[in-house]
């Protein structure tokens, strides 16, 4: 019966009576193995006294990842049996206990329901259901303790949200999800979690200061260190300091509190460059490190006393999540471990009845488990796990961020192996991958990368699949983007760059004879998704994306079913109206569903209750209550698209109302995952069109029929590009694992070596105990990376625990970037399309770490210079290797490098216009549009802000009217914002960025500067003058600003405040800030202009008005250019002023940044009237 094994597989096959540890290579046939196995136990022979091992497939437990794995193996197993003979076996097959471990587990609970007190109907929880879950429970506790003087501490320490998102490191949100998952995880919930070490001692750390700084003062006064401007600011700080530390010393050590260290450390100042002199150099850097620890003391002991807090937290959300869970009659994934777990602690008998049932226990993906999962499989595999068999593969382990822990992999094998009470096998013949593709990855990988590299061997009977004769079967793209100074080229560029040469490189194959469907591009992230999709479509490659999970599953597809019932019946309220008010195409707050179901009642001085359709269509409320725009905005879109039934086809109703809800754009604006929704919303639209129009059925037919479709349909997730049989399939990495393409290219699998911000809790769970460490705000990675503990034994205070947490954090993340790039390799058959991007420092530096790596092992120790190579790498011919350099310029574009060899220019025919699909792809501003095809406008729609502009859409119009930045048709354009320092928490632009470097982080942070700098400044109006004390500092923090960003602040507002024109403001009678104006004008962009003056003065009876506004980011441009630049707002500020009856108007734009004459911030003034009129 059996087939033809390599020697390897044979052990695996035949060793059934002791465990097994099973090492699989990528490709290596490990399914059809493990299935072979199975049949081999129950053939004839397999057990003693020939008989067969074991009695029926009823005694066999095989544990995989997927389901799609299972039901693999399942159908392997079913054939082999069927081959030999067993047919009676094999119609147990879909009985079998052969299924991932959370449905094996479910079994078991459904099985001993009555016995465990549980519901036998219980349903699991969707993983995204169980996170919407968590996060409202969440956000329940955090309510509660908001105003709970015992959590105050707490709460002025980490803040609960960020305008990062809730889930932002560091956040009170983002702690406790975190420990609650921690606790789900470990062997003993939350009774495994422990934050170890001491608090760390400011009193040592503080003396060891002082005893530095004392020496340093003596040796600095004589070497004469301090007598530069430098020496000078040192020395005084150095004096600061010394009498600061002698005050806490004086203090009885019961009373030097950590409040009274951080008093102390505020009056020390971090040392100044004034110890360059040889004879300072080594008291400096003694200084300089005494300093750091004190910091870290500091800051430590201020939230020692919080982790317990943290874990009380989330033990509450626990418990509320957990209520959740039951009145909705669901458990989820970590519960269906738990709880089996506890069956068999609590209930002998079970625990006896599955330790005994099976003789041969396999479980697949073993690197991808952890210690709870590896517990609960013991427990199966009878005495001391006898029977078990784990297959794995530790350069293939993906999953560390769902918890998955390859040290379990890595001591199973050397249990068995030191024990030998078990067998070790290696399978390291690979049955999928040409050898050069091997020998790329034993090149790349195999020389440090991945630690214990297996390397693989070739089979030389294996079919090819290769069509691309005379290509290469190893292809690099690399862009290395090149520093100047401290000014270096956006990421986004470099992408854009790396897409179009990726592309044309799959282009090259494509056209060489290799099928579109053959190509695989995978992606290490999605974030650059929209750019790799733009790329592939230039170059006319018609391409999908794949993976995730499916159409039917998709929440937005959802909506649009809901969407569908409110067009059949505006009155259903559950299936309706509810789930599309507060979904994202109207995101209602709970504020506005009150609003609608309240009624006012007639007869008494009293509220009342109501449906909210009724609330919604009838738009009446109690007194002096408002509806907000978004009700306002929902009620207009939804009772237009009822108003068009009946003239309107089914699908262009549905279409235009997600369009005039603003929908569409804010998916576009979303990146890749928006991307990714929007395509899932109009492939959902074109469903009812198929369903609805081409069928002839009504709106009410329709609804019925599109739900009946969802529940039936197993499609995959839609792409916004082309599709289908002769496409690429574009992919995540994670999403390929088990998948295989004749050729495969990769990009986006680096990561970034900027760390994460270092605050917040950092957790490791080894071996089922979670060990953990909180770090406050403040500390940097750069702060945990100095004098880190290389084993656990070495830690003792929470210092040292949390540098050794967050080193084991920080190479369990780089280590995981590299067995990442190893499947994605091993995913090709024939040849491999590797797409690199690095950056290349002044000083020859390569980043990030492991693009470094790998160029090392490729390359040697340079780079090599931009153009064609040919590069040896161990396989039968040289790689092909095309390197491009991208380096910053004055002038704004890169300058590009691609020494003559080609640096992937789009086609000429993606510069002309594409035809799109503008039923599909026709993108509006919801502001400006209702988003409806021209021939279609004389339905007579209106709303309330129809024709109202502001100077910042108005410059928009302007622009493209004059032909700048003509946004393509079906293409979104988002409008300029006005470069004033003004903005809310949540903008995003009002302030330009620093440069070409700066990134999404670093426009947040500048538009919370802008916002900083306008508040303060209004404060100055509005308060006579002066900012109470801790102000500047209370709003600094209330923004977030950093500490860069807060020098910032202070030198603008110190301009501002010391500047001739705020003490010629302050001099007139009449002085408003955030002056608003809504007034009906004579214009081209529309009836109503609207905005905010940043600052008016005025006198008494004058008909004369002085205007300023504050401006930032006018970095690099001359004086004229700042004229010219802010010419158009002038004069929108001076119509509206003369409008209302000034007869003389001056502007002032004032750049708080920058330095105009004689110590002045510089500005630009403009004149109007005596003749010189305004035009807006």
């Amino acid at each position: 019966m059996a087939r033809r094994l390599t020697p390897g597989q044979a052990e695996i096959v035949h060793t059934l009576d002791r465990p097994l540890f099973v090492a699989a290579g990528a490709g290596s046939g490990k399914s059809s193995t493990l299935a072979e196995r199975v049949a081999w136990a129950l053939t004839p022979g397999s057990g003693a006294k020939g008989t067969a091992f074991l009695e029926s497939l009823d005694q066999v437990l095989v544990i995989t990842f997927t389901r799609a794995a299972a039901e693999e193996i399942k159908e392997k197993i079913r054939a082999r049996l069927r081959e030999g003979g067993l047919a009676d076996q094999a119609l147990a097959v879909d009985s079998a206990w052969i299924s991932t471990i959370h449905a094996m587990c479910s079994r078991i609970l459904r099985r001993h329901a009555f016995d465990l007190g549980i519901d036998l109907g219980f349903e699991v929880l969707s993983e995204k259901d169980g996170k919407r879950m968590v996060e409202e429970a969440v956000d329940e506790v955090l309510r509660d303790v908001r105003y709970d003087e015992g959590y105050a501490s707490l709460l002025r320490a980490f803040s609960p949200r960020d305008r990062r998102g809730a889930d932002a490191k560091g956040t009170l949100f983002e702690m406790v999800a975190t420990l609650r998952a921690s606790a789900a995880t470990a062997l003993g919930g939350f009774d495994s979690i422990g934050f170890p070490g001491e608090p760390a001692s400011c009193d040592d750390a503080l003396g060891s200061w002082l005893d530095a700084a004392r020496r340093a003062l003596v040796l600095g006064q004589d070497a004469g260190a301090f007598e530069s401007k430098t020496g000078t600011g040192e020395r005084a700080n150095l004096e600061r300091g010394i009498k600061a530390a002698e005050g806490f010393f004086s203090h009885a050590p019961s009373a030097r509190t950590p409040a009274l260290a951080e008093a102390t450390l505020a009056q020390i100042g971090r040392p100044k460059d004034a110890y360059r002199k040889a004879t300072m150099r080594e008291v400096g850097a003694e200084l300089r490190s005494a300093f750091a620890e004190l910091r870290l003391c500091v800051a430590f002991a201020g939230v020692g006393p919080l982790a317990e807090q943290i874990c009380d937290l989330a033990r509450k959300v626990d418990r509320r999540y957990a209520r959740r869970k039951a009145a909705a009659g669901a458990l989820d994934n970590d519960d269906l471990l738990s709880l089996t777990l506890g069956a068999f602690r609590d209930h002998p008998e079970i625990a006896a009845l599955y330790g005994e049932k099976f003789r041969l226990v396999m479980v697949d993906e073993f690197q991808d488990t952890n210690a709870q999962q590896v517990r609960m499989i013991e427990l199966l595999s009878g005495r001391d796990a006898c029977h078990l068999c784990t297959v794995g593969d530790a350069q293939q382990s993906i999953y560390r961020f769902r918890a998955a822990d390859v040290q379990v992999f890595r001591d199973r094998e050397r249990f068995l192996a030191e024990g030998g009470t078990g067998a070790v096998v290696c399978l390291d013949q690979n049955f999928r991958s040409h050898d050069d593709v091997l020998r790329l990855v034993a090149c790349l990988l195999g020389k440090g990368l991945v630690p214990g590299f297996m390397d693989l061997r070739p089979w030389a009977g294996r079919p090819t699949s290769y069509g691309a004769a005379g290509l290469p079967r190893v292809s690099v793209e690399a862009v290395v983007g090149l520093s100047s100074g401290r000014r270096g080229v956006p990421a986004t560029l470099r992408s854009r760059q790396l897409a179009r040469q990726m592309a044309e490189r799959i282009g090259d194959y494509v056209a060489a004879g290799q099928r579109a469907d053959d190509v695989a591009l995978l992606l290490g992230r999605m974030s650059n998704l929209g750019v790799y999709l733009e790329a592939l479509r230039e170059r006319g490659i018609d391409c999908v994306v794949s993976g995730g999970s499916t159409f039917s599953d998709a929440p937005e597809v959802h909506v649009v079913a809901s969407l569908l019932h409110v067009l059949a019946n505006p009155r259903d309220t559950q299936a309706g109206l509810y789930p599309v008010l507060v979904s994202r195409m109207f995101s209602l707050t709970a504020d506005d569903l009150c609003l609608l179901s309240t009624r006012q009642q007639e007869r008494a001085d009293a509220l009342a209750k109501r449906g909210i359709d009724v609330g919604l269509w009838d738009f009446e409320f109690p007194r002096g209550c408002v509806p907000s725009a978004r009700l306002v905005r929902a009620r207009e879109v939804l009772g237009r698209a009822i108003g068009r039934l009946g003239s309107w086809g089914v699908a262009d109703v549905l279409l235009s109302a997600i369009r005039e809800s603003g929908w569409i754009v804010r998916l576009e604006r979303a990146g890749a995952d928006g991307q990714a929704q929007l395509a899932n919303v109009l492939a959902a639209v074109r469903h009812v069109g198929e369903l609805a129009d081409e069928a002839g059925l009504g709106v009410s037919s329709a609804a019925l029929e599109f739900d009946r479709w969802l529940e039936a349909a197993k499609v995959g997730p839609a792409s916004l590009v082309g599709g289908g049989a002769g496409s690429v399939k574009v992919m995540t990495v994670h999403a390929s694992k088990g998948l295989e393409y004749p050729v495969v290219a990769i990009s986006e699998c680096w990561g970034n070596d900027r760390a994460a911000s270092a605050r917040g809790i950092t957790a490791e769970n080894r071996g089922g105990t979670v060990r953990a460490a909180l770090v406050p705000e403040g500390v940097t990675p750069l702060d945990l990376r100095t004098d880190v503990p290389l084993d656990p034994s070495e830690c003792t205070t929470t210092i040292d625990w949390a540098k050794f947490l967050h080193a084991v954090s920080a190479d369990g993340e780089q280590a995981e970037r590299a067995r990442l790039l190893y499947v994605a390799i091993t995913r090709a058959k024939e040849a491999v399309i590797l797409g690199m991007g690095v950056t290349l420092s002044s000083k020859g530096s390569v980043s990030p770490t492991l693009a470094r790596g790998v160029a090392e092992a490729l390359f040697g120790e340079a780079l090599p210079a931009p153009g064609r190579h040919e590069v040896p790498y161990g396989g039968s011919a040289p790689a092909s290797v095309r390197v491009v350099s991208m380096r910053p310029s004055e002038q704004g574009e890169p300058v590009v490098d691609d020494g003559g060899a080609g640096a992937a220019e789009p086609p000429l025919a993606a510069l002309e216009d594409v035809d799109r699909d503008a039923g599909e792809l026709a993108i509006v501003d919801e502001a400006t549009s209702d988003g409806l095809p021209e021939a279609r406008q004389h339905a007579g729609t209106w709303s309330a802000r129809e024709g109202v502009f502001s100077y910042s859409s108005a410059r928009a119009q302007m622009l493209v009217g004059e032909g700048e930045g003509q946004p393509a048709e079906g293409d979104v354009r988002p409008l300029p914002e006005d470069a004033s320092l003004v903005g809310t928490r949540g903008d995003a632009g009002a302030e330009a960025d620093d440069g070409p470097m700066a990134d999404t982080a670093d426009a947040d942070k500048a538009t919370n500067l802008g916002s900083a700098f306008h508040e303060l400044a209004q404060c100055l109006v509005e308060g006579q003058g002066a900012l109470a004390p801790g102000r500047i500092e209370r709003t600094k923090a209330y923004w977030r600003l950093s500490t860069r960003q807060g020098a910032r602040l202070d030198a603008a507002l110190a301009r501002w405040q010391d500047s001739k024109l705020r003490r010629e403001v302050l001099s007139h009678d009449l002085v408003r800030a955030e002056l608003p104006f809504f007034r009906a004008v004579d214009a081209p962009y529309g009836s109503h202009v609207e905005g905010a003056i940043d600052l008016v003065a005025t006198d008494v009876g004058s008909t004369s008005a002085l205007v300023v506004d504050y401006k930032t980011g006018d970095a690099g441009l001359s004086l004229d250019e700042v004229a010219e630049r802010h010419r158009m707002q002038a004069n929108f500020y001076a119509s509206v002023l003369m409008g209302e009856g000034y007869e003389v108007v001056t502007c002032v734009f004032v750049c708080v940044e920058r330095d105009g004459e004689d110590g002045q911030p510089l500005s630009v003034s403009y004149e109007f009237g005596n003749g010189e009129m305004p035009r807006m």
